[in-house]
């Protein structure tokens, strides 16, 4: 996703997916999502016709619980999105590895591990 909108309105963080134990949803990214497969366009993106891709709308739920604030994660594909037909609508579930304080700035070296 590029320039997702980020959200914390109840409305919006009412339709994150229940957690089992609950969590606390915390923040919402929305935007469209441009799926690859090996490098390349994924097949279910691109029209076999025109060659046209269509990005895919894409809602991300972060939430957590009391002792860790943003833990768990959720990808879910909003109606009409073209990568429903490859990963289906139903929640995509996934954990927080490495939050980002407030106060980092710098995160060009995140990917480093010396």
């Amino acid at each position: 996703m590029t320039d997702a909108a980020v959200s914390y309105d109840p409305t919006l963080l009412s339709q994150c997916p229940a957690d089992s134990p609950a969590t606390t949803p915390r923040f919402v990214l929305t935007g469209e999502a441009d799926i690859t497969g090996n490098g390349t366009a994924a097949p279910f993106q691109k029209s076999p016709t025109t060659g046209v891709i269509t990005l895919s709308p894409l809602q991300v739920c972060i939430t957590g619980g009391t002792e860790v604030a943003y833990s768990n994660m959720t990808m879910t594909f909003q109606t009409g999105a073209p990568a429903i037909k490859h990963f289906g609508n139903f929640p995509i579930h996934g954990v927080v590895r490495l939050p980002h304080k407030p106060d980092d700035h710098d995160h060009e070296h995140d990917g480093d591990r010396r």
